[in-house]
C-alpha cells in the first residue's frame, strides 16, 4: 500500500503542477464565459417569448421546448 501511494505523489512534480494549474485556469475561464453567454442568450430568448411577436415567438418557444426536453447525453 505504501509503495502505491509513493507512485501517486511522484506525479506532483513542479512541471506537472504548473500544467495542471494552467488547465484549471482555462477551465475557470471557459466556465465564466459560458455562464455569461447563457445568461445573455437566455434573456434574449425569454424576452422574445414574453413579447409574443407573431409567429416568431411561437417558433422560438417550440425550439426552446424541444431543446429543453432532449436528454443531455443526446446533445
Amino acid at each position: 500500500m505504501i509503495f502505491q501511494l509513493a507512485g501517486f505523489f511522484d506525479a506532483f512534480t513542479p512541471n506537472n503542477v504548473n500544467y495542471l494549474l494552467g488547465g484549471l485556469g482555462v477551465t475557470i475561464a471557459v466556465s465564466i464565459i459560458s455562464v455569461i453567454a447563457s445568461l445573455i442568450i437566455g434573456a434574449i430568448i425569454g424576452i422574445i417569448i414574453f413579447e409574443e411577436i407573431p409567429y416568431f415567438s411561437k417558433y422560438v418557444e417550440t425550439v426552446n421546448n424541444i431543446i429543453r426536453n432532449l436528454p443531455l447525453l443526446l446533445i
